[in-house]
């Protein structure tokens, strides 16, 4: 069977790696460098241990498989989000939705037949992950959704951005249209972009009921303030920009939905189609690239 070029590179990093490891482990380099009394020291050496992990994960994964990530802090819509598509309101495996945080956990949903396939991820720190197993559901049939928590806590939004997201081919970014850009966004989006800058994202704003034209009408096209909702949406682009200088958007780089009324649904199921589509071998091999050079990045 012929080796892939991103399996040949991981296995480029994994014995650099070992190689390393092997180095660590003499009592003199070890007393030198101080790996288990200084901090520092000792916090790279755990995050050379971290890439290791996550290399090796990687290198296991099934390329018939797509990693969706949602991220986003609590009440932006990630949950309500990830019902909507799966169409998992009113099911057993219906997420819960809050105003304050409900998951404490990385949580990845897929398909039950594709339990052998999805990575086993290791816990490496702190945030517990689990697998969620949805039987028979079509939109999961070559997808595995990532639902991150959106605690505040700056250590973990690291973790999982560090540690979990590389893996995926496409991120989902949520914020709703009653508070976007609160102060939780700012050092999340600044983290992504440091680490993540090169996963396809998308910028999704929840909650266009605020845009209405008529409060008492239904949700469409005809009555949706496209002119209120344009000015809203230049001004997050600009507000994101002064924030995370990196990141410049317009107003049309965001797409907007609203998972009550199922408004624009069908365009977010077309970009994530769009990005996670098997036939696209060029596309998919940029995405295995970008997580080898982030593995590569790390590691040096």
């Amino acid at each position: 069977m012929e080796t892939k070029p991103q399996d040949a590179r991981c296995n480029n990093i994994l014995e650099g790696i070992a190689k390393l490891n092997k180095e660590l482990k003499n009592d003199l380099v070890e007393n030198i460098l101080e790996i288990t009394s200084n901090p520092k020291s000792k916090e790279y050496f755990n995050q050379l241990k971290r890439i290791g992990r996550a290399t090796e994960q990687y290198r296991k994964r099934t390329t018939n498989l797509f990693y969706i990530g949602f991220l986003g802090h609590f009440s932006s819509g990630k949950s309500s989000t990830i019902n909507t598509l799966l169409r998992l309101e009113g099911t057993k495996n219906e997420k819960k939705t809050a105003h304050n945080p409900t998951d404490d956990q990385i949580t990845l949903i897929t398909n039950l037949e594709n339990n052998l396939d999805v990575i086993k991820m290791t816990q490496s720190g702190l945030v517990p992950i689990v697998i969620s197993l949805i039987e028979g559901n079509e939109f999961l049939s070559d997808k595995v959704f990532m639902d991150t928590p959106g605690s505040g806590d700056p250590s973990t939004f690291e973790e999982i951005i560090r540690d979990s997201l590389p893996l995926c081919d496409l991120i989902v970014y949520c914020m709703a249209a009653t508070h976007p850009l609160t102060n939780s966004d700012i050092p999340l989006l600044r983290e992504k972009e440091k680490h993540l800058f090169n996963i396809p994202t998308i910028y999704l704003i929840t909650r266009a009921n605020e845009f209405k034209l008529n409060n008492f009408g239904k949700m469409d096209t005809l009555n949706f303030d496209s002119l209120k909702y344009q000015n809203f949406a230049a001004e997050l682009a600009a507000r994101i920009k002064n924030v995370v200088s990196s990141i410049s958007l317009s107003y049309d780089d965001f797409l907007i939905i609203d998972n009550t009324e199922k408004f624009n649904i069908a365009a977010l199921i077309q970009k994530v189609n769009f990005y996670c589509n098997p036939e696209n071998y060029g596309n998919i091999q940029r995405l295995h690239d970008h997580k080898i050079d982030y593995f590569i990045r790390s590691l040096k």
